[in-house]
């Protein structure tokens, strides 16, 4: 069972760092040849890490950044990285949950 959320976040709603990040920065631009749609990121979320825009997967274990990023998306909050990339602008974020659910795995001994 996926659950895909679709958020959008506008001017109203976040407000810009001056400071970038250049590793996201091709993928938010819109220019990563898997998500050619300007201001659209999709977010796939797994048990240990995520992935954005079908880049490098990043592990949350052993990493605070990328603990903070899945921390404020679980919590509702809009990730400082996506924040920054918006630049005060439109960004649709399509996130894709793909966690294990509880009571999904039956235990090993059964």
């Amino acid at each position: 069972n996926n659950n895909n959320n679709n958020n959008s976040v506008d001017d109203n709603d976040i407000k810009p760092k001056p400071t970038a990040i250049p590793s996201l920065e091709k993928q938010f631009s819109g220019e990563s040849k898997k998500n050619p749609t300007k201001g659209l990121v999709r977010i796939v979320l797994y048990s240990d890490g995520f992935t954005v825009n079908g880049g490098q997967f990043r592990a949350v274990e052993g990493d605070k950044d990328n603990k903070s990023f899945v921390t404020a998306l679980l919590n509702g909050k809009v990730p400082q990285e996506l924040v920054t990339m918006a630049n005060g602008n439109k960004l649709d974020v399509d996130l894709e949950d793909l966690r294990p659910r509880l009571g999904s795995v039956k235990p090993h001994y059964l």
